[in-house]
């Protein structure tokens, strides 16, 4: 601060420095807070008794009736919400039957944890409805930060935009808040055939809902957050897999009005995965409604029309029973995926040529990305070399994180996940190592959920890769710094000693030439 303006900053903040300390000292835990989807009563957290938390928060109106298939429309109203569920989770396709078959889980190797792991798309009490979207908060913001409002992360679940959910107790935010001071958010949004259809007229029925859906969850948590004790103007998107992917889709596609002040991408770019094409989407649309009975959309226009109000009639499920199940290699292949529509998602190649928004970036992947999928592989009796699942992880994962952190024209932090533990193992011979996924148990602190306990050494991994997204989120410039700031984490250089390999052998970080690993990508 200059010296000569401090006395004007001094007689200028301290009311507002006592107003923030008379609420956090007030701050009772589960208190109401007012938002404009009505009053919501929160509770403590299991995980984190001082934590309040606020379950099942309606963003938007339930896309239901004719809102199916339609882009998500902010949910307004002044009644209460007792907060205490996450609510339904957005209907998506069963879980590959071989997760669950003994024979199979034998043959692939499944260790113990594995079985839970690999059967547990979500929570154990999942319910499922359109009428899903909703996010979750928890905040605690009777401490931390005296003078201002707590730094706000928002999450995106991933699950190849087909699977997946805001009330798996493998992303609870609890932690989050009670041990790094941020309030943490965790939202749904509209999955497979109903987030991502593929009508063949996207002027009807625009193809990427979901991704609106997040935006909408978004624009809610910049007005609505500061009840919770979060600051608007310190939102960091933060995203896993096709939730890193999306986030990614955000920094383009709102380059000129972020919201976020930051990005978070695990595991997953805008160049990641294959979005489908108009032709490919407007194809598995076609089979979906001739499979129910709805008539040809792909005729004249009228037959499009057709095919939509009949498909509007059907209850979910038997509109899911009629999407294909994934197969192969990628896991989205058959199913409905992010689509090319040139304004939310480009063709992969166009990327190269677009500008994100230039925000503080902290991305990364695992070494062994590509062993779920070979686990995957696995128990549908499918088996590749080894050689495919060390390309897949470099071209799906390792080089678009490269190529992604060079473009960014802000600050980057970029890691390496090397860990593997007890609790996340998920086959023996070969073992899974740090598989796709993996890192999530670990930084959301429920690792040891129904397994084994943590290891001491994941415990400070846990806290050291926990701490350093928290302290991203708190100052996307400043917060990993370089030497003597807890985290030794300078920014990324590719030229430079700057990408942090976490959790490999007993260290829980350590820097690397930042272009170690990018040897077989063309950058």
């Amino acid at each position: 601060m200059h010296h000569h303006s401090f006395a004007h900053c001094l007689l200028s903040t301290t009311p507002l420095v006592a107003l923030a300390v008379a609420a956090r000292d007030s701050w009772q835990v589960g208190q109401t807070v007012q938002t404009s989807s009505g009053s919501v009563e929160g509770h403590p957290s299991q995980w984190a008794p001082d934590v309040s938390e606020y379950l099942g928060i309606p963003f938007a109106k339930p896309p239901v009736g004719a809102l199916r298939w339609q882009p998500p429309q902010l949910y307004l109203s002044n009644s209460t919400i007792n907060g205490t569920s996450s609510g339904h989770q957005c209907p998506r396709l069963e879980p590959d039957p071989s997760r669950t078959n003994p024979d199979a889980l034998a043959r692939a190797h499944i260790t113990e944890v594995g079985a839970r792991i690999i059967g547990n798309e979500g929570g154990s009490n999942d319910t499922y409805s359109e009428d899903c979207l909703t996010l979750n908060v928890w905040t605690k913001p009777q401490t931390g930060e005296e003078d201002k409002k707590k730094a706000v992360i928002v999450y995106v679940h991933g699950g190849a935009f087909s699977s997946g959910g805001n009330a798996s107790p493998y992303q609870t935010g609890a932690y989050f808040a009670d041990q790094n001071g941020v309030v943490f958010v965790s939202i749904n949004y509209r999955l497979n055939i109903f987030g991502f259809p593929g009508h063949p007229d996207p002027d009807a029925v625009p193809y990427n809902l979901g991704l609106m859906d997040q935006r909408l969850a978004l624009e809610w948590v910049r007005d609505n957050i500061e009840g919770f004790g979060g600051d608007a103007s310190r939102i960091t998107l933060f995203g896993s897999s096709a939730g890193a992917a999306s986030v990614d889709y955000h920094s383009y596609a709102y380059a000129d009005d972020p919201i976020a002040a930051a990005y978070i991408m695990l595991s997953g770019t805008a160049t990641s995965f294959t979005p489908a094409t108009p032709a490919e989407a407007a194809s598995r649309w076609q089979n979906v409604s001739l499979a129910l009975n709805c008539g040809d959309p792909s005729g004249p226009s009228p037959a499009a029309s057709l095919s939509l109000s009949c498909l509007r009639r059907l209850p979910f499920p038997a509109i899911l029973a009629a999407v294909p199940a994934p197969s192969g290699l990628s896991a989205a292949t058959s199913s409905f995926t992010a689509t090319v529509d040139s304004t939310l998602v480009l063709p992969p190649s166009a990327y190269a040529a677009r500008a994100p928004a230039t925000r503080p970036l902290l991305i990364g992947s695992n070494r062994d990305e590509g062993n779920w999928f070979r686990t995957a592989a696995a128990l549908r009796n499918q088996s590749h070399p080894g050689l495919v699942w060390d390309a897949l992880t470099q071209q799906v994962f390792t080089c678009p994180a490269a190529r992604r952190a060079r473009v960014a024209g802000a600050p980057v932090w970029r890691y390496r996940y090397a860990a593997a533990y007890p609790n996340t193992e998920i086959t023996f011979g070969p073992p899974s190592g740090a598989y796709h996924g993996s890192q999530n148990y670990v930084l959301f602190g429920n690792a040891a959920l129904d397994a084994p306990e943590d290891t001491e050494s994941e415990g400070r991994v846990a806290g050291f890769f926990r701490g350093a997204v928290a302290a991203f989120a708190r100052d996307p410039v400043a917060g990993l710094g370089g030497e003597g700031d807890g985290y030794g984490w300078p920014r990324y250089d590719p030229r430079t000693e700057s990408l942090m390999v976490i959790g490999e052998g007993n260290t829980t970080g350590r820097v690397v030439l930042g272009g170690m690993y990018d040897t077989l990508c063309f950058l």
